[in-house]
Protein backbone atom coordinates (compact mmCIF):
# COMPACT_ATOMS: atom_id res chain seq x y z
CA UNK A 1 0.00 0.00 0.00
CA UNK A 2 1.04 3.67 -0.52
CA UNK A 3 2.80 5.78 2.54
CA UNK A 4 2.43 9.57 1.11
CA UNK A 5 4.56 10.67 4.30
CA UNK A 6 7.59 7.68 3.37
CA UNK A 7 7.52 8.86 -0.58
CA UNK A 8 7.57 12.54 0.83
CA UNK A 9 10.76 11.52 2.95
CA UNK A 10 12.61 9.59 0.35
CA UNK A 11 12.04 12.37 -1.87
CA UNK A 12 13.80 15.35 -0.09
CA UNK A 13 16.07 12.62 1.48
CA UNK A 14 18.83 13.68 -1.08
CA UNK A 15 18.53 17.05 -0.24
CA UNK A 16 18.81 16.87 3.71
CA UNK A 17 21.67 14.39 3.42
CA UNK A 18 23.65 17.11 1.57
CA UNK A 19 22.73 19.91 3.66
CA UNK A 20 23.64 17.89 6.95
CA UNK A 21 26.92 17.28 5.90
CA UNK A 22 27.62 20.51 4.40
CA UNK A 23 26.84 21.93 8.26
CA UNK A 24 28.42 18.92 9.43
CA UNK A 25 31.59 20.68 7.09
CA UNK A 26 30.97 24.19 8.25
CA UNK A 27 31.10 23.52 12.02
CA UNK A 28 34.82 23.09 12.38
CA UNK A 29 35.63 25.26 9.24
CA UNK A 30 33.78 28.04 11.34
CA UNK A 31 35.64 27.40 14.39
CA UNK A 32 39.48 27.38 12.30
CA UNK A 33 37.74 31.04 10.67
CA UNK A 34 37.77 32.18 14.27
CA UNK A 35 41.09 31.09 14.94
CA UNK A 36 42.19 33.29 11.92
CA UNK A 37 39.92 35.91 12.70
CA UNK A 38 42.57 36.30 16.36
CA UNK A 39 45.88 36.00 13.88
CA UNK A 40 45.11 37.26 10.37
CA UNK A 41 42.66 39.92 11.39
CA UNK A 42 44.49 41.76 14.53
CA UNK A 43 47.29 41.93 11.54
CA UNK A 44 44.70 43.73 9.32
CA UNK A 45 43.16 45.57 11.96
CA UNK A 46 47.21 47.22 12.72
CA UNK A 47 47.71 48.71 9.05
CA UNK A 48 44.21 49.66 8.46
CA UNK A 49 44.60 53.08 9.62
CA UNK A 50 47.68 53.12 6.92
CA UNK A 51 44.99 52.17 4.06
CA UNK A 52 41.94 54.42 5.55
CA UNK A 53 39.87 51.21 6.65
CA UNK A 54 39.94 51.37 10.42
CA UNK A 55 36.57 52.74 11.16
CA UNK A 56 35.03 49.46 9.30
CA UNK A 57 37.25 46.72 9.99
CA UNK A 58 37.29 47.86 13.98
CA UNK A 59 35.01 45.92 15.57
CA UNK A 60 33.33 44.53 13.13
CA UNK A 61 35.18 41.04 12.56
CA UNK A 62 34.82 39.96 16.16
CA UNK A 63 30.87 39.99 16.45
CA UNK A 64 31.05 38.32 12.57
CA UNK A 65 33.06 35.81 13.65
CA UNK A 66 30.84 35.01 16.85
CA UNK A 67 27.89 35.05 14.66
CA UNK A 68 29.61 32.68 12.17
CA UNK A 69 30.45 30.16 14.78
CA UNK A 70 27.21 30.23 16.95
CA UNK A 71 25.28 29.81 13.98
CA UNK A 72 26.76 27.13 11.95
CA UNK A 73 27.97 25.48 15.04
CA UNK A 74 24.45 25.17 16.28
CA UNK A 75 23.10 24.16 12.69
CA UNK A 76 25.69 21.66 11.92
CA UNK A 77 25.42 20.47 16.48
CA UNK A 78 21.47 19.79 16.62
CA UNK A 79 20.70 16.91 13.72
CA UNK A 80 23.39 14.41 15.34
CA UNK A 81 22.41 15.21 18.73
CA UNK A 82 19.13 14.72 18.65
CA UNK A 83 20.36 10.93 17.64
CA UNK A 84 22.04 10.54 20.79
CA UNK A 85 21.45 13.27 23.44
CA UNK A 86 24.72 12.35 25.11
CA UNK A 87 24.89 15.92 27.53
CA UNK A 88 28.80 15.41 27.39
CA UNK A 89 29.15 16.33 23.78
CA UNK A 90 26.48 19.11 24.05
CA UNK A 91 28.06 20.66 27.20
CA UNK A 92 31.74 20.91 25.71
CA UNK A 93 30.18 22.62 22.33
CA UNK A 94 28.27 24.84 24.63
CA UNK A 95 31.73 25.97 26.86
CA UNK A 96 33.43 26.44 22.99
CA UNK A 97 30.06 28.70 21.67
CA UNK A 98 30.55 30.36 25.03
CA UNK A 99 34.64 31.01 25.00
CA UNK A 100 34.37 32.22 21.50
CA UNK A 101 31.24 34.33 22.41
CA UNK A 102 33.09 35.88 25.45
CA UNK A 103 36.13 36.25 23.70
CA UNK A 104 34.87 38.33 21.23
CA UNK A 105 32.06 40.02 23.19
CA UNK A 106 34.11 41.51 25.96
CA UNK A 107 35.78 45.03 24.80
CA UNK A 108 38.29 44.94 27.43
CA UNK A 109 39.47 41.58 27.52
CA UNK A 110 43.42 41.15 27.30
CA UNK A 111 44.87 40.45 23.66
CA UNK A 112 46.66 37.27 25.29
CA UNK A 113 43.10 36.32 27.27
CA UNK A 114 40.97 36.71 24.09
CA UNK A 115 43.52 34.67 21.79
CA UNK A 116 43.36 32.02 24.61
CA UNK A 117 39.93 31.79 24.44
CA UNK A 118 38.84 31.64 20.99
CA UNK A 119 41.40 28.89 20.94
CA UNK A 120 40.16 27.26 23.45
CA UNK A 121 36.64 27.54 22.65
CA UNK A 122 37.07 26.43 18.84
CA UNK A 123 39.22 23.82 20.20
CA UNK A 124 36.18 22.68 22.22
CA UNK A 125 33.71 23.18 18.79
CA UNK A 126 36.02 20.78 17.04
CA UNK A 127 36.29 18.37 19.81
CA UNK A 128 32.55 18.39 20.00
CA UNK A 129 31.75 18.52 16.47
CA UNK A 130 33.84 14.71 15.87
CA UNK A 131 32.36 13.20 19.23
CA UNK A 132 28.84 14.52 17.92
CA UNK A 133 29.30 12.80 14.77
CA UNK A 134 30.79 9.56 16.13
CA UNK A 135 28.04 9.39 18.51
CA UNK A 136 25.44 9.92 15.90
CA UNK A 137 26.66 7.05 13.53
CA UNK A 138 26.86 4.89 16.63
CA UNK A 139 23.35 5.40 17.02
CA UNK A 140 22.70 4.88 13.61
CA UNK A 141 24.27 1.69 13.48
CA UNK A 142 22.64 -0.09 16.44
CA UNK A 143 19.70 -2.26 15.79
CA UNK A 144 16.52 -1.30 16.68
CA UNK A 145 13.96 -4.38 18.04
CA UNK A 146 10.98 -1.72 17.80
CA UNK A 147 7.91 -2.42 15.32
CA UNK A 148 8.03 0.55 13.74
CA UNK A 149 10.00 1.73 10.40
CA UNK A 150 13.27 4.12 10.96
Amino acid sequence: MFNIDRMKRERWAPLKNLLKNALEFAAPIAALLCLIDCIVLPILAAISPFLGLHEIVHGVNDQMATLLVVVLVSLAFCPNFIKHRNPKVAGLAALGIFFVFFANSVESTDKVIHVLLALSGSACIIKANSMNKKLAATVASTPCSCDHHH
